[in-house]
């Protein structure tokens, strides 16, 4: 088997880790995307809750008790969302690294193939070569006898 054969393998090998490396790169991308999303209803609910849906004068003290517990409920949403998509950013970054990875190790070793294919070629041309100057060589002994 030719060397460019047997790395080859190896070739599909790394083709098919950084495909997969790739994959997980998009799905926390994917999971970020949704995460900043959540956030930022959250958020925005949050903002019109505030401004617009406050007690009014002369409200009991139970519904300023109630609008209080959920300002501060809504508040502790914002800030697991706002964790969750800190999460998400260092899981993204981390899966970047390692497609990064992934992706440097393929080009290496594809440039390896490339480099053996064009050695194998060139081998090949050169042996081509030698045979057809072969045959011209005894050919042509034959006519002179």
């Amino acid at each position: 088997m030719k060397r460019s054969r047997r790395i080859g393998i190896v070739e599909s090998v790394a083709e098919r880790e950084e495909r997969d490396q790739r994959r997980l790169m998009a799905q926390s991308q994917h999971e970020l995307d949704a995460a900043l999303t959540r956030l930022e209803e959250l958020m925005a609910y949050r903002q019109e809750y505030a401004t617009g849906e406050r007690p009014r004068s002369g409200a009991s003290a139970l519904q300023w008790k109630d609008y209080h517990s959920f300002m501060q409920r809504l508040e502790q949403a914002v800030t697991t969302q706002e964790q969750i998509v800190a999460d998400g950013r260092r899981q993204r970054e981390l899966h970047q690294q390692h497609w990064m990875a992934k992706r440097r190790r393929l080009k290496s070793i594809s440039r390896v193939v490339d480099r053996y294919q064009k050695q194998e070629a060139d081998e090949e041309q050169r042996r081509q070569q030698r045979l057809q100057d072969e045959l011209a060589s005894s050919g042509g002994h034959r006519f002179q006898d």
